[in-house]
């Protein structure tokens, strides 16, 4: 079996890792030039801890990992509505939640898998499938033939565009600005939010730096320009007492904006083309599930796809690997969606009666689809 697997991101990394030892040949291409990790940082369970167990590299990962043991909601003036102690996660499954810089795992999975194995600055310029056979052509112009190809191109996916269809990746008119701050304003091994109508911070300690997650609702048809950023964040921001004097330390520039937007689909499977990560289900950020979620799809896939043979068909594979995804999926999707729905939240007179009630929220509310999805097989 011959496939091409599309992006060099985590997901596409994890399944060329699972897929190193086997008989089946790939190609992995990545449309940058070079090696090139961008993004601040990941959040990781311990389900993608197990998977980079299985890859061997878990250790390496403990290392560089910053590990959350609490976490904390407070509102703007810094008042804290709710404290978390994780410590039960640690206790059951050996680890809870870890934070580690997206450069830094990245890494250690291209080093797993061997950078002369990745085809950089490749893109796709058209996908035919034909005769249970796909034709890729090139963006050199070259064409070749594969009998899989994987999407595991993020969530902006040109497979998924090509071979899905447009309009899949929704917006949600919310925008972020990512920015590295002063250690002074974090916690250790905690993350922090604060939470305002309109207005979400978040501040996530990785060691030796300190990441600050700003949210706040913008058209996504709205350009975010360079020029006056800073000021535009002040006054977006000016509910969030405590934080305000890490915006006055950094430069227009050091504020890195993202929209917020979400894939939902109900078949990652189209013929002998199927999406990992991302580009199958990429979710908003709110549960911190994405990383792992994207593993776990590196995971399962490889080890469909070992089982082909005389008896076990591609299209055996395929479906068996979609089934598998559904559940986790779902459950990801209805962890995100709770974790958001709180914390997001536009009216003042709600935002009000939710943080007189947060005190009072059952432990389980937020943390119990945590322990299903943990303690659930992949």
């Amino acid at each position: 079996m011959r496939i091409l697997v599309v992006g060099a991101g985590i997901g596409g990394l994890t399944l060329a890792g699972f897929l190193k030892e086997s008989s089946i040949e790939y190609d992995l291409i990545e449309k940058s030039s070079t090696i090139k990790s961008q993004g601040y940082s990941l959040c990781i369970w311990n389900n993608g801890r197990r998977i980079l167990e299985k890859l061997g590299i878990a250790e390496a990962f403990d290392k560089a990992g910053c590990p959350v043991n609490y976490y904390c909601v407070r509102d703007g003036n810094g008042n804290l509505l709710r404290k978390y102690n994780l410590s039960n996660f640690y206790s059951e499954y050996g680890m809870a939640h870890t934070n580690i810089s997206r450069t830094v795992l990245h890494t250690m999975l291209i080093d797993l898998v061997g950078e002369e194995k990745i085809l950089f600055g490749i893109n796709i310029k058209q996908i035919i499938q034909r005769s249970n056979k796909v034709k890729v052509t090139f963006s050199s112009g070259e064409e070749r033939e594969y009998d899989l190809v994987v999407g595991s191109d993020g969530i902006h996916s040109e497979v998924r565009s090509k071979v899905f269809g447009q309009g899949i990746e929704k917006f949600d008119d919310w925008r972020v600005w990512y920015a590295w701050v002063d250690n002074s304003f974090k916690d250790r091994n905690t993350i922090t939010e604060y939470i305002e109508p309109n207005e979400f911070v978040g501040m996530f300690d990785l060691k030796d730096k300190t990441l600050a997650i700003l949210s706040a609702p913008v058209k996504h048809s709205i350009w975010d320009d360079v020029e006056h950023r800073k000021n535009r964040l002040k006054v977006a921001f000016k509910g969030q007492v405590r934080i305000g004097g890490f915006i006055d330390m950094l430069e227009d520039r050091d504020f890195i904006p993202s929209d917020f937007s979400h894939i939902k689909m109900k078949n990652i499977v189209k013929g002998n083309v199927v999406l990992v990560g991302d580009a199958a289900h990429g979710f908003e950020p709110h549960a911190g599930l994405g990383a792992s979620m994207a593993m776990e799809d590196g995971y399962v896939l490889a080890g469909e796809l070992m089982k082909v043979g005389d008896i076990y068909s591609l299209k055996v594979a395929l479906r068996a690997y979609q089934d598998k995804r559904k559940k986790r999926v779902r459950i990801a999707r209805n962890l995100t969606n709770r974790m958001r729905g709180w914390a997001f939240v536009k009216s003042r007179i709600l935002r009000k009666i939710i943080n007189a009630w947060m005190p009072f929220f059952p432990v389980s509310f937020l943390l119990n689809k945590y322990h299903r999805l943990l303690r659930e097989e992949i």
